[in-house]
């Protein structure tokens, strides 16, 4: 019997220091992840805004290209709600919030049950080419499993939003128009 309290007795200091460990853990953290892309800034926004463009560049919907997508709020830009069910991968939601043309998008980011934060796309010059910086903040609260769940799962959400940038990365430089630095407008390059 003393064996049984004495266990149960770990047991309960061991959960109590969990909790008081993660009382010190912040309750905030925010991932970050950045690319540069050779594409003009209003395509990598345009990607960014559009529901038909975006399983081209979710890193969960390329992961799970049966993944169900849908649409609830506007048609694109400012309003538009994405919501995706799969079964291999978490289920989400993207939101645009606010954007400005060619310059940045702000959204809210919800994938699985216990991870949600804002984001922002900034789309910011760079010689021939754009530097785009995804960040998302991961709120806890006062949650402790929160607050372990985002400490321990903000590396594997970076990995997914490069994967991301890199999906958009892709496909916007595959479907840009020349800058006008690249192009070549010599009369020799003129064809009658």
């Amino acid at each position: 019997m003393s064996k049984l309290i004495y266990s149960l007795g770990l047991l309960l200091a061991a959960l109590l220091l969990l909790v008081i460990i993660a009382l010190f853990m912040p309750a905030q953290v925010t991932v970050e992840r950045s690319l540069a892309i050779q594409a003009p800034p209003s395509l990598i926004h345009d990607y960014l805004i559009d529901p038909e463009h975006f399983p081209d560049w979710s890193p969960w919907a390329q992961r799970d290209p049966a993944m169900e997508i849908h649409s609830v709020g506007e048609d694109r830009g400012e309003g538009l709600i994405l919501e995706w069910q799969s079964e291999r991968e978490p289920d989400g939601r993207y939101e645009v919030r606010n954007t400005e043309d060619g310059a940045f998008v702000v959204h809210h980011l919800s994938v699985g049950p216990r991870m949600s934060g804002e984001g922002r796309f900034e789309i910011e010059p760079e010689r021939t080419r754009q530097r785009v910086t995804w960040s998302v903040d991961l709120e806890a609260g006062a949650n402790p499993l929160d607050r372990y769940m985002i400490y321990f799962r903000q590396d594997a959400l970076g990995e997914s939003m490069l994967s991301g940038l890199t999906h958009l990365k892709v496909r916007t430089e595959a479907d840009r128009t020349p800058f006008p630095e690249e192009r070549d407008d010599s009369p020799e390059n003129d064809s009658p």
